[in-house]
């Protein structure tokens, strides 16, 4: 019953996306990307695809547990490391809000696919199983 739950909230979460218009970066910004160690090694030698989801924007403090990072942004499963992603300014990006994270919590998704270089810093979340 979970996973046909998750497969439709990431299906209404793609026709979302798909349905809003993406808008140039005003100015550069920094935001987190929430994932697994083999995704991040997958992104730090090919970049991160287009339609992925980012986190709004960056806050000081420290790394959550991945329970938390899952239960906030709502993600399918729990990541095991943290990104910092810097977006060009003009970069095309769509902002919504998290499905199935805390109310509030928004996310963006880029319209085109990022260079490995916009990736700062990948960071083990604390307790994470890698």
């Amino acid at each position: 019953a979970w996973s046909r739950a998750m497969a439709t909230v990431l299906k209404r979460d793609a026709a979302r996306d798909a349905a809003t218009a993406a808008k140039p970066l005003a100015q550069p910004r920094s935001v987190w990307r929430y994932t697994s160690q083999a995704q991040a090694r997958r992104e730090l030698q090919h970049g991160i695809p287009a339609g992925s989801h980012l986190t709004s924007g960056t806050t000081a403090g420290r790394l959550p547990s991945p329970e938390r990072a899952q239960g906030r942004y709502g993600l399918p499963v729990q990541p095991e490391v943290r990104e910092t992603v810097r977006l060009p300014a003009g970069h095309p990006v769509r902002a919504n809000k998290a499905l199935c994270g805390k109310p509030g919590v928004g996310e963006i998704t880029s319209s085109r696919p990022l260079p490995p270089g916009s990736i700062r810093k990948v960071q083990p979340l604390p307790g994470a199983r890698p």
